[in-house]
């Protein structure tokens, strides 16, 4: 596993997201803003995890 620390916050308003955002959209009844948020915030909590467990090695 590499150091999660060194890992960059995928830009998650990019085009290359944004089939996922058009997925969460309709499912979460939230519009581009809200699902480029929910993306962003599920990768921190994910990426602070990681972190965690890298810490503890």
């Amino acid at each position: 596993m590499a150091n999660p620390m060194l890992e960059i916050h995928p830009d998650f308003i990019s085009n290359t997201y944004r089939m996922v955002q058009e997925a969460l959209m309709p499912n979460f009844q939230e519009d581009v803003n809200q699902a480029t948020e929910h993306l962003s915030s599920t990768w921190d909590a994910d990426h602070q995890l990681q972190v965690e467990g890298w810490n503890l090695e």
